[in-house]
């Protein structure tokens, strides 16, 4: 029975208890409802707009506020608004939609308004640094006014807030950020459907993890950090260090595209944060992480790899401590120019363990070209390997002009080492020495099997080996030198220098064993896109001094408008001081020996003098002055000689003379159009040539249809001799012989300029075996297209034909090509004429000579 009383006893205090803490419950219940009835929800609302802004010295807007204490401490609010910092882009740095706030109640008896939990929708946050290095995460709280301590704030007045955990839902954050520490490009960017979800945020080891979305491309992340008031913390405060790690995967179709890990340790300087930490990143193809980074120039690199580790000082210089970089079929991207999109690395590959350590480089590729003489495009293998330079120099040589620089600052940036050996086809180079900011030596050495098969349209060299030195300084000045080159074509050895400036100026110093022009020319086209010597097609049409107007209003006739403007202006673009000495010189198939030239170029004065070398057939000297001031153009030769086929091709013509031609004489003009430089022509030039060949179809136009061949073949030359005397527009025609084996043709008359119409007055003579005809021809027409006509030269303004048979006559050649060469010493011409066979009849002279049948 007592035990029962007890169990009993004990029964009814617990129902007691029960009751006791029901009716607590009750009371606090009621007084809670009594006190909400009495808050005051928009005091309480500026209370904590006015701690925000004493806080952080910023504006907090909370619209549709309101406070329940039951059943748990929440705030929540409709909207709310914090502003950005003065010169801020926009008014308010965060806006969000539906904002709830978990409050903690005990925090508050420390001044302290505490959020467990906050939740927001539709936030929007804008992040941005400006160029003097004010960023709107920063916030400073308002310095006191000054007055009587009446306005003075109280501590009692002061609240602090912290923060607990953070989820947003459909958030979106921006970022502009123009400080110059971050490169030559503004860093810009946002990203929207933003989903986080962080906790610990006032502990000292926050956590979050989230989702996103910018442009095509998803993104998750996840993020630890240091206690979170370092970023809000004023500068003279909180200097211990910040750890942060952040590790973001991209997601592109349902697959990774690219992931990245970011572990840093932060410390606030001064008023700024420095830095130190690593980078890692993998991407399937670099492109697609423009998705992200829409303002990116990007190529395409696959299966790339970057891990970096470096540092970052408060003022804005930064610099790497350890690099790796590997990609393979790397492309640049398409549309930007300076990039060869030729190029394709098939695998390259950039590291340095150390900041002293050389920067590794490894590369292999193709290179797409155009093939030899403009063939089928092909691709060749190219490689790069060696050192360039060191991590420690790398800030220096990639930060925009005015920029941070590393530790060097400005233009003082520390001389590099550099040794790279690379490849292109056949081709293979060494380049090594050191590179500066203001200083550049480096020693060449270059093996080049064939160059047209690598350049198109390039001088044809083969089996070429370079060796030389190359010095720059304060990029104006550049220097070749210690140059040897050796080749199949020539075999050279001097300097080159180039001075930049308003007027650059070019100093060439050659001297060569052996220059082989011909065949350094093969693989070059001529200036009218004409065959090269050794192409030289059939007989065509001969351009006239001054081209027609074109029907179609192309080029020629825009030449022919202004009279064929000269280019005395290309004289004033630069200067120039050419030497070139040559013991053996090949041109048109003949070997010249002692070639020494000189080519003189200063303020728009040019002169080229000596130009001396010994021919086949004796000494050569020439000279050229042209002046872009006064227009004038002079050219002296005693003599001159070279291949005809040379010289047609260097004039862009099709050469109808075959063999070596000998100039002497000097000329001289002022003017600037071709037309107005003829014109003003005057001098005297003197023209011979023997052993040559003439094409018929010239022949026949000068001299007559029944004279030549069937103008599809050439005739051989024993001698060509004019002389010729320059002025008031007209070359007159002095003395003229051209004699073959069967054709005697001499005569006299003008061409005028810069037409070329012809007034010739020529007196061929054909030989048939031991009979000869000769009949005066007249040749109008133009240079273009000559016409022959019988000339009316007999008394009484008769024609005249002369047959009979041919007498031994003294040989012409000898004195014609004496008055030519005016006098200077030169070959004489082929075996004289086979002598005259036996009589023959009248009738038959006029059988042989087509006249009768």
């Amino acid at each position: 029975m007592k035990r029962d009383a007890a169990t009993g006893r004990r029964g009814g205090g617990l129902v007691r208890l029960v009751r006791l803490l029901a009716v607590l419950l009750g009371i606090l219940v009621l007084a809670g409802a009594g006190i909400q009835s009495q808050l005051n929800q928009d005091a309480i609302r500026r209370r904590i707009e006015m701690a925000a802004a004493r806080q952080t010295g910023r504006a907090l807007a909370i619209d549709g506020f309101a406070l329940r204490l039951l059943p748990t401490p929440q705030i929540s609010a409709r909207a709310v608004r914090f502003a950005d910092m003065p010169a801020g882009a926009r008014p308010d740095m965060l806006t969000t939609g539906p904002v709830t706030l978990h409050l903690s109640l005990l925090p508050l008896l420390r001044h302290v308004v505490r959020f467990d939990v906050v939740r927001a929708s539709d936030a929007a946050l804008l992040l941005e640094r400006v160029a003097d290095g004010r960023a709107n995460w920063r916030m400073q709280p308002p310095s006191p006014p000054p007055g009587n301590g009446s306005a003075v704030t109280h501590p009692h007045e002061r609240w602090k807030i912290e923060l607990g955990s953070l989820h947003l839902e459909d958030a979106r954050v921006e970022w502009h950020d123009r400080h110059p520490g971050i490169g030559v490009r503004p860093l810009d960017g946002a990203v929207s459907g933003l989903s986080v979800d962080a906790d610990g945020l006032d502990g000292n080891h926050p956590r979050a993890t989230g989702a996103g979305r910018h442009d095509t491309a998803g993104f998750a992340f996840t993020a630890s950090s240091g206690d979170i008031g370092f970023l809000f913390a004023p500068d003279t405060r909180d200097r211990q260090p910040w750890p942060l790690r952040v590790a973001v995967t991209e997601r592109l179709g349902g697959r990774v595209a690219a992931q990245a890990t970011a572990d840093a340790t932060l410390q606030r300087i001064g008023a700024g944060i420095a830095a130190t930490g690593r980078i890692d990143l993998r991407a399937a193809d670099i492109r697609d992480l423009s998705a992200l980074f829409p303002h990116a120039v990007l190529p395409e690199a696959h299966d790339a790899t970057l891990a970096a580790s470096g540092s970052l000082d408060a003022a804005g210089r930064w610099a790497l401590t350890s690099l790796a970089a590997s990609a393979r079929t790397v492309r640049a991207p398409a549309g930007e120019a300076g990039w060869p999109r030729a190029l394709v690395l098939d695998a390259i590959d950039i590291r340095a363990p150390r900041p002293d350590a050389p920067l590794a480089v490894a590369a292999t590729g193709r290179w797409r070209t155009a093939g030899e003489h403009g063939r089928t495009p092909v691709e060749r293998p190219v490689h790069l390997s060696g050192r360039a330079g060191t991590l420690a120099a790398l800030p220096g040589w990639l930060s925009p002009p005015g920029g941070p620089r590393g530790d060097h600052g400005g233009d003082d940036l520390p001389d590099v080492p550099v040794a790279l050996d690379g490849g292109y086809g056949d081709a293979s180079m060494y380049a090594g020495g050191r590179v500066g900011h203001r200083r550049l030596s480096l020693d060449i050495d270059a093996t080049v099997p064939s160059l047209a098969t690598l350049v198109p349209h390039a001088p044809s060299l083969h089996r070429a080996h370079l060796v030389a030195r190359l010095d720059a300084e304060n990029g104006e000045l550049f220097r070749v030198s210690a140059m040897k080159l050796t080749s199949r074509e020539a075999t050279l050895a001097g300097e080159v220098s180039f001075q930049r400036g308003a007027r650059p100026s070019f100093t060439v110093a050659l001297a060569g064993e052996r220059i082989d022009l011909d065949g350094l020319l093969a693989g070059v086209p001529s200036a009218s896109g004409q065959a090269k010597p050794d192409e030289v097609p059939g007989p065509a049409s001969r351009p006239s001094p001054s081209p027609t107007p074109a029907a179609n209003g192309s080029g020629t006739a825009a030449e022919a408008s202004d009279g064929g403007k000269l280019p005395f202006a290309a004289l004033d673009l630069a200067d120039l001081d050419v030497t070139l000495r040559s013991a053996l010189l090949r041109l048109g198939g003949a070997d010249y020996h002692d070639l020494d030239a000189r080519l003189l170029l200063k303020k728009g004065v040019l002169r080229i003098a000596p130009l001396r070398a010994v021919g086949p057939y004796g000494a050569l000297d020439a000279s050229l002055d042209a002046d872009a001031g006064r227009t004038s153009l002079g050219i002296a030769m005693h003599p001159l000689m070279l291949p005809t086929d040379t010289v047609a091709h260097l004039l862009g013509m099709t050469p109808s003379l075959h063999g070596v031609v000998e100039l002497v004489g000097a000329l001289a003009g002022q003017g600037a159009t071709r037309d107005a430089l003829l014109r003003a022509l005057q001098g005297d030039l003197g023209l011979s040539m023997v052993d040559g060949t003439i094409d018929d179809s010239l022949l026949r136009q000068f001299a007559g249809r029944s004279f030549g061949g069937d103008g599809g073949g050439q005739t051989a030359l024993r001698c060509l001799a004019l002389v010729t005397g320059t002025a008031d527009g007209r070359i007159h025609l002095r003395q003229g012989l051209l004699q073959s084996r069967r054709v005697t043709l001499s005569g006299h008359g003008t061409i005028e300029l810069p037409d070329g119409a012809l007034d010739l007055h020529l007196l061929p003579t054909v030989a048939i075996g031991s009979a000869g005809a000769a009949m005066p021809v007249r040749v109008g027409g133009t240079l273009e297209a000559p016409t022959a006509s019988l000339d009316p030269a007999a008394p009484g303004g008769r024609f005249a034909l002369t047959i009979g048979p041919r007498a031994p006559l003294a040989d012409p050649c000898g004195p014609a090509l004496a008055a030519a060469r005016s006098n200077l010493p030169g070959p004489g011409p082929g075996a004289d004429m086979p002598a005259p066979k036996a009589r023959q009849r009248p009738l038959d002279i006029l059988r042989n000579l087509g006249i009768l049948r």
